[in-house]
């Protein structure tokens, strides 16, 4: 009887052995689309519409769309604290999986610093390995404040993200995750040549805006439909989408308010293999600009500050304080 317990016991080890060895890996998604969705501030009520928004198309066999978003506790005005879908006010992280019609609570993390960047460190880890895909692309939906960066924590002393802070931690996961295919900031004035330089490592694309975007921010669900009607579609074709149904939701719209905001639009898509050359061209135009005032003395001063009078200029009232 011994015997015949350990043969069975035996065997028992053999057939795991057996099942464990033949388990098939977690089928790759098409696209795998991460939101940095920092909602603790007076962005919270638009954004919580844009999280209502993405529900409407949702998650597919082919295209994850994840998202961690954080609330904050005021409730008037900007701020609210009404439920988004099924899932009542929280005031948390929650990570979340986006369906059709509804959120999937995948954790809470508690009340935690979006400014903090071991906070999105975790996110992208989190969500690269779980989640895994044949793209990756992460979106940041929040205030954004050009070359001293994004994600405002109101709740944490008003802390956030240094671009210097996001390209580091995009730096580790992509050793594991390898290049994104897109980095987007739903943000106002992200769209300048430092963002682009520190970032240019770790994706292929880029969209942001030059200047202030209207607080409604994108049109998410016109975006995910396009992406789960052409999954294939690369950072290329994605960013192009974002920025076309990004100026339709504003100057095909029927309200006038929103028609008016269309003129103002800057969304671009940025091809990151391609900042080097425009970094290289502007380390020229400086050492140009510094011969000339050397050699030309008065005249020169003058004849610059007229250039630069005349240059376009984005986001002023958006510089930052400091």
């Amino acid at each position: 009887m011994r015997r015949l317990r350990q043969l069975a016991a035996l065997l028992g080890l053999l057939l795991l052995m057996s099942v464990t060895a033949t388990a098939e890996p977690a089928a790759k998604a098409l696209w795998t689309l991460m939101v940095y969705l920092d909602a603790d501030n007076d962005l919270e009520r638009p954004m919580m519409q844009n999280l209502a928004d993405m529900a409407r198309v949702g998650s597919s066999a082919t295209v994850n769309l994840i998202v961690l978003a954080a609330r904050n506790a005021q409730g008037d005005g900007l701020y609210t604290n009404a439920p988004v879908l099924n899932i009542p006010n929280w005031t948390n992280a929650k990570l979340l999986q986006v369906q059709q019609g509804k959120l999937i609570e995948l954790d809470d993390w508690g009340a935690l610093d979006m400014g903090d960047p071991s906070t999105l460190g975790r996110f992208l880890t989190r969500v690269t390995s779980d989640f895994p895909a044949e793209r990756y692309g992460v979106i940041f939906g929040d205030h954004g404040m050009a070359w001293a960066g994004l994600a405002v924590a109101e709740s944490n002393d008003s802390d956030s993200l240094g671009i210097g802070e996001v390209g580091s931690m995009l730096k580790g996961v992509t050793k594991t995750a390898g290049r994104f295919e897109l980095i987007g900031f739903d943000a106002c004035v992200m769209a300048n040549l430092e963002v682009a330089r520190t970032l240019a490592p770790f994706a292929r694309y880029m969209v942001a805006s030059e200047e202030i975007e209207p607080s409604a921010g994108w049109d998410y669900a016109a975006v995910l439909s396009a992406v789960e009607r052409s999954p294939q579609m690369d950072g290329a074709a994605l960013g192009r989408v974002i920025v076309d149904t990004y100026r339709d939701s504003f100057a095909k719209s029927a309200h006038h308010e929103r028609q008016q905001k269309a003129k103002a639009l800057t969304l671009s898509v940025i091809d990151l293999d391609k900042v080097a050359s425009i970094d290289k061209a502007t380390a020229a135009l400086g050492s140009g600009a510094h011969a000339l005032l050397t050699r030309g003395g008065h005249d020169a001063w003058i004849h610059l500050a007229h250039a630069r009078n005349d240059a376009e200029e984005y986001g002023r009232t958006a510089a930052p304080g400091s």
